[in-house]
């Protein structure tokens, strides 16, 4: 062991199945933990404990620039130049409450080195003390190209959060942590709320790093089959020699807990569309110990399963007896002090105290007699099975995620990766009624709590518009002509800045891999194909620790196109529902007692041939359980398969109600998912009828039954009949089982068993026609930003794609699109994407721009047709093309990976070659694209989400606007 560390702890972890050291670096005061296992996807982490003083989003915006250049690589974004041209499987940051974390993972060790480098060098030795420019580009400034003009404020940062704020949920977030957190950094917003991030200047930036990125604030982490001793030797010679521990306290100040629980109310901006009655969120917040309690937080995650999640959670039943709302959710953050939210959706803001008491009245009876003993038992053997599956295929960053917040604050950390014991405690005080007993110390005799209303306000974003404005305004009256002729040179002298590009000479700094570092083989993932009768049986063999997964898929083209989004309602009832033996709540106990998790659900497969793309939409009953339960999971699953019941209207409507609220928060919160589909569905068959599945247009369709449920009650519950009985179809159907070798015969015996009591119905498939229709829409909402999509398909030119085309997605992606649209533009995000079966789709998200981001869209022949790189820097590409593809996969994503070659019919001859074509892509394969780009640019369609003033203004580029949410 390197005798610059003290070895602090070392233990055998079977959660882990590791061996874990922990350890301290004498001179600097680092913490460092290593575990030592034989999983290649090795994984590196540096975090610092980072509370923010203010709401100008220090940390989040200091995370985004140290990766802008450091003293050993000084370019202009290291970690831009590592995503093209590493075979990273992860590389990101993130920022949190109380921590600012640097993770990567690769399964090259070279590469992994390379990487623990340049993010070492970025967090001790960045660029941003002696160029301003950085936290200008990443954070926020001021943007002026003539005298003529109103400035404006543009930056990453702000962009992203003005995005991030525009969800409501959010919002109430934020305001609940400052009134928990009056006297400590929780309460401030450390990603920076929009209207503070302004005030940050650059000599506040710096010194925010100088006190907190320093080694012994660190929390250093390995995981993996790396040399340790190497890494070790790496982080001590590099880097922590330089520093010697100075003795500054970083720790965080307790908040001391409320004489009395407080209320308040607050505010987000209506729309046209929002209802002021009903359009309101309700939350009921506890502050309830602290997060190296590891059993209390145990104990908290498994009420919120057991009150809220469960289908006969108390909590959940009241609230659906109420009226209240239309949801209700928990929100459990597992901070220093944690902090457990109950949240009511679409409710009446008046009803605040209703919904406390509510609560708090429903927690009393709860104690008083007591948690039903068999759904403590279904949760706690849900947990106990996602321990055993260890399903995760970044297990490296996993368990940096759960143990670095209890290391946070309590430097014996290898106790917190011990959750087996953990776990095994929590049952055995179970019984002695611990649940109770959280419930009444915490929720009902803590003073620290508080109820927030969230309501709607009419104008709310036009004042706030408005207050930027004439702050820009006053700014801008302010200066001197010389000062504001400065703020245009300084404007385009940030413009010139990220307009140049490095030269190769430049980049010659940065570490590289060779051609010779890649795996020239693609990976097969081979399926055994069982024949019972007509019916395949689709078998994959994998090392599953004991678990067997399993799939049982029926062909949706029995039914009629119309009766499409009532698949994909079935598949949010099922399981919902009482069937023949059990009620729902019972179904539900018995489904996380016995297996690790059950899902239905539709989805789309898709074969291509001559140009015609041909869809195989299925609907699927999933679940996974250990070997010794698969006949009691079969046995369940078979129950839904063959014998839910569809009388009970009242718990349908009471369904569909949640399942409405739920698809209007994940719009308002995730509009970049459905407007990208959106924009595919218009030139592509699959995410055409993906639209009716989980799109807008299914949104749309539930919005409008359960507005009318009461009145089309009898339609509604006649056309789930219809739809449940014609899927179910032993003709049509396959089986999918992954599993040991030595467990598949028991699983197929069960499969025989399930095969024979199921209808043998010979109905013809139905001929669909499906016609994608080229449109231009615009989505109105109240974000701040823009989410850009331009959309094509080149399927009908004679344009052949290759493999080549991969890489030059990569391109356009991380060169072309980023240094215009993200450096330049200060989007959050872009991307390209041309895809084999035709698909051109530029986007981008948390985008300030919308003309301008099209016109960068359109001008991409001119990029590509005019592209000139050395050979070294198409090898970056290259490498960061197939790390993208080599990504490490579950059980069930290779499983799923198989499934869908295997229908696809693509073959791993053809996946091989398309792999030699990306490997061996020079500039003028690249450039054969050129003329399908010249199409999309002028035959493509646009599909955006914005702010209303913004969309209407640009009215002229859309055939139709719409809002989003109805």
């Amino acid at each position: 062991m390197n005798n610059n560390y003290q070895l602090i702890d070392q233990k055998f972890v079977k959660y882990a199945d590791a061996e874990v050291y922990l350890l301290r670096h004498k001179k600097s005061g680092a913490r460092v933990i290593k575990i030592a296992n034989s999983d290649k996807n090795k994984t590196f982490g540096i975090t610092f404990k980072t509370q923010p003083d203010s709401n100008c989003g220090t940390p989040h915006i200091l995370e985004h620039s140290v990766l802008n250049g450091s003293k050993k690589y000084p370019v202009k974004s290291p970690f831009d130049q590592m995503l093209k041209g590493s075979l990273s499987t992860f590389l990101n940051a993130m920022t949190g409450s109380e921590l600012t974390m640097y993770p990567v993972a690769s399964i090259c060790e070279k590469d992994y080195f390379n990487l623990m480098d340049v993010y070492l060098d970025a967090v001790f030795n960045p660029l941003i003390y002696n160029d301003p420019r950085i936290m200008k580009q990443e954070g926020w400034r001021i943007m002026l190209n003539s005298p003529v003009e109103m400035p404006a404020y543009t930056g990453v940062v702000y962009n992203e959060m003005k995005g991030y704020f525009s969800d409501p949920l959010r919002e109430l977030d934020f305001r609940i942590s400052q009134i928990l957190f009056p006297d400590n950094g929780y309460g401030k917003c450390s990603g920076g709320y929009p209207l503070e991030i302004t005030k940050l200047s650059q000599e506040q930036f710096v010194a925010f790093h100088k006190k907190f990125y320093h080694p012994e604030n660190s929390y250093i982490y390995f995981y993996g089959d790396a040399d340790f001793e190497k890494e070790l030797d790496l982080l001590d010679r590099n880097y922590l020699c330089n520093y010697k521990i100075e003795g500054y306290n970083y720790d965080i100040p307790i908040q001391k807990p409320f004489n009395a629980p407080k209320s308040i109310s607050c505010y987000y901006p209506a729309t046209d569309d929002t209802n002021p009655d009903t359009d309101s969120f309700l939350a009921l917040s506890f502050v309830a110990g602290k997060n190296t309690d590891t059993k209390l937080c145990l104990a908290l995650d498994i009420l919120a399963d057991v009150l809220v999640f469960q289908e006969s959670g108390a909590i959940r039943k009241a609230f659906q007896k109420s009226g209240i709302g239309s949801d209700i959710d928990v929100s459990f953050e597992n901070s220093q002090q944690p902090v457990f939210t109950f949240i009511g959706h679409q409710c009446n803001a008046q009803d605040g105290e209703k919904f406390k008491n509510l609560i708090l009245d429903t927690l009393k009876q709860v104690v008083k007699d007591g948690i039903d003993k068999n759904t403590i038992t279904a949760v706690v053997n849900r947990r106990e099975f996602g321990i055993r599956e260890g399903n995760d295929a970044q297990k490296g960053i996993k368990l940096l995620f759960e143990l670095i917040m209890p290391w946070l604050f309590d430097d014996n950390a290898i106790q917190y990766l011990e959750i087996s014991d953990a776990l095994a405690q929590l049952k055995k005080d179970i019984v002695d009624g611990y649940l109770e007993k959280v419930i009444e110390k915490y929720f009902l005799s803590n003073p620290h709590s508080l109820l927030t209303t969230l309501a709607p306000k009419a104008g709310l974003e036009e004042e706030n518009e408005a207050k930027t404005a004439q702050q820009l305004a006053d700014f801008k009256n302010s200066l001197t002509k010389e000062q504001i002729d400065q703020l245009i040179k300084d404007t385009k002298y940030l413009d010139d800045f990220q307009n140049a590009e490095e030269t190769p000479e430049q980049l010659k700094c940065i570490p590289v891999l060779s051609k010779e570092d890649l795996n020239p083989k693609a990976e097969d993932l081979p399926l055994d194909i069982v024949k019972n009768g007509d019916t395949e049986i689709l078998c994959r063999r994998d090392t599953t620790n004991g678990i067997v997964y399993c799939n049982i898929m029926f062909d949706a083209r029995t039914l009629d196109f119309e009766d499409l989004p009532y698949l994909s309602l079935l598949g949010e009832l099922l399981v919902k529902l009482d069937t023949e033996k059990y009620d729902y709540e019972t179904l539900d106990n018995m489904f996380k007692t016995y297996t690790g998790g059950v899902s239905t659900f539709p989805n789309i497969y898709a074969k291509q041939i001559d140009k015609v793309k041909t869809c195989f939409p299925k609907f699927n009953f999933s679940t996974k359980a250990l070997t010794e339960n698969a006949d009691k999971a079969l046995s369940l699953l078979e129950e839904v398969v063959l014998h839910t019941k569809f009388d009970d209207r009242r718990r349908i409507k009471e369904m569909i109600i949640r399942i409405a609220s739920q698809l209007e928060s994940e719009a308002s919160s995730m509009p970049f998912y459905y407007v990208r589909n959106r924009a595919d569905s218009y030139y592509d068959k699959a995410s055409y009828i993906n639209e009716y599945f989980e799109g807008l247009d299914y949104y749309y369709f539930i919005k409008e039954i359960n507005d009318n449920f009461d009145t089309r009650a009898d339609e509604i519950v006649n056309r789930l009949k219809k739809v449940y009985k014609q899927i179910v179809n032993k003709a049509y159907m396959k089986f999918v089982v992954a599993s040991e070798q030595d467990d598949r015969e028991k699983v197929l015996a069960l499969y025989d068993g399930i095969l024979k009591r199921l209808p043998a119905d010979n109905a013809p498939l139905k001929e669909w026609t499906i016609n994608p229709t080229p449109k231009n829409e615009g989505f109105t909402g109240s974000s701040k930003v823009q989410y850009v999509i331009k959309s094509y398909n080149f399927k009908d030119t004679d344009f052949k794609w290759t493999g080549a085309i991969n890489v030059l997605n990569k391109i356009l992606s991380l060169n072309y699109l980023h240094n215009a649209i993200r450096v330049r533009g200060g989007a959050y995000g872009c991307f390209a994407q041309i895809g084999i079966d035709g698909a051109i789709n530029f986007a981008s998200y948390r985008d300030p721009n919308l003309t301008e981001t099209l016109s960068v869209y359109n001008n991409v022949a001119e990029f590509v047709n005019q592209l000139d790189i050395t050979p070294d820097e198409m090898l970056k590409y290259i490498i960061g093309t197939i790390s993208g593809i080599d990504q490490p996969m579950t059980v069930t994503q290779r499983t799923n990976a198989a499934v869908t070659r295997y229908i696809n019919g693509k073959k791993i001859e053809k996946i091989q070659k398309i792999r030699d074509e990306i490997i061996n892509t020079t500039v003028n394969d690249v450039k054969t694209a050129v003329d399908i780009l010249k199409a999309f640019a002028d035959k493509g369609s646009v599909c955006v989400y914005g702010g209303e003033e913004t969309i209407k203004t640009n009215a002229n580029l859309f055939d139709k606007i719409l809002k989003l949410t109805k």
